[in-house]
């Protein structure tokens, strides 16, 4: 398996200490023992998913950061604003953002004023703290992505995404980086 291209995605503003944290977390996870969780997962090579867990390349490259912001001042967000994310930044004009359906791994951090709302029904109740899929762009081009939720100034406050370190001590100071990585 190659190289994992991770591409940042910021869904409203984010502090610069955020930014630094999350933008550190992805230039150093391919060296961790956290990137060995990632042999428990069955791929899908030329169209055949594979019986045997494949270990992931732990070959990581961070390939920068993008921002979106919805048009609306919305408080949730759906499936259709994930891949307006991605289509508004690969079809811009200066530092498009590439798309990368073989190696690339999009991870969507979504501020904490914003709650995902599964699947486009808006009377699902879940607020997530994230998740991961693979969705079709221009219904053939594979996307594979995770949303990270920002906990830390959500409305209303998500505790259960929150951090909660040894006696609530936050490692790098940061509620939302260091609740976004863990």
């Amino acid at each position: 398996v190659g190289p994992i291209n991770i591409y940042h995605i910021f869904m409203g503003s984010f502090s610069p200490t955020t930014v630094s944290l999350m933008n550190y977390f992805a230039q150093n996870i391919g060296s961790s023992s956290l990137f060995d969780v990632l042999g428990e997962y069955s791929q899908t090579i030329n169209g055949v998913k594979t019986s045997i867990p494949t270990k992931a390349s732990n070959r990581v490259n961070f390939m920068g950061n993008w921002t979106y912001m919805p048009k609306l001042k919305k408080k949730f967000i759906y499936d259709s604003d994930i891949f307006n994310a991605f289509t508004s930044n690969i079809n811009k004009a200066v530092n498009p953002m590439p798309l990368d359906p073989v190696n690339g791994i999009y991870i969507l951090m979504l501020r904490g004023d914003f709650t995902y709302r599964g699947w486009n029904n808006p009377k699902d109740p879940q607020g997530y703290c994230g998740f991961h899929s693979c969705g079709y762009l221009i219904s053939t081009i594979p996307v594979k992505f995770a949303l990270v939720g920002d906990p830390s100034n959500s409305i209303p406050r998500n505790d259960g995404c929150i951090f909660n370190g040894n006696n609530n001590t936050l490692p790098n100071g940061d509620m939302g980086a260091d609740s976004m990585v863990t």
